[in-house]
């Protein structure tokens, strides 16, 4: 099945019902187990406040990418260490020094920092981040700020923090872009 050309038009327009309901369709007919949080999260996130110049194909790849992923499971308070990310995560957050930089012009990143700083003010009291589990380690999708602000606060060495951090996390397996 196709998305509809009008999806295309209206992906800025997150109130309007029709193009949730086009893409939670197309999840629908093309079989995907995709759970209704992370749809949302990824509708809102990824399509509809997207580039401006993405295409039907790609949101189709991107649907179909998050629908190749299996195994959900949402944990409500995980204990991980910087250890357990994989190694591209890792990299990123070095790279960024833990939300202290901004060397992919994210927009309003000092200001999403600065945010997740103030409510973030307990164990697993979080909005869910999403992981993709892989035999490298857990790969991050979404909740970079989150993530990065529980990590900051840990005693650091090497540019490495040390010791553990507790998340609200789904965590899927798989995951294949076609």
């Amino acid at each position: 099945m196709k998305l509809y050309p009008i999806l295309f038009e209206m992906r800025g327009k997150f109130e309007n019902k029709r193009t949730k309901e086009m893409i939670r369709q197309y999840v629908k007919d093309k079989g995907y187990d995709i759970p209704e949080y992370i749809l949302g999260d990824y509708i809102r996130q990824t399509f509809l406040k997207g580039k401006p110049d993405q295409s039907f194909e790609e949101i189709q790849q991107h649907l179909d990418w998050l629908g190749s992923i299996n195994n959900w499971k949402l944990y409500s308070c995980l204990e991980i260490s910087f250890q357990d990310l994989s190694p591209d995560t890792q990299r990123m957050m070095k790279e960024r020094e833990f939300g202290n930089i901004n060397p992919y012009d994210i927009p309003d990143d000092e200001t999403r920092m600065d945010y997740q700083k103030q409510i973030l003010v307990g164990d697993c009291n979080n909005e869910p981040v999403f992981f993709i589990s892989t035999p490298e380690g857990y790969e991050l999708q979404e909740g970079w700020h989150r993530t990065m602000t529980l990590f900051s606060r840990l005693p650091f060495e090497n540019n490495e923090p040390q010791g553990t951090i507790k998340i609200k996390a789904w965590i899927g397996e798989g995951g294949e872009w076609k």
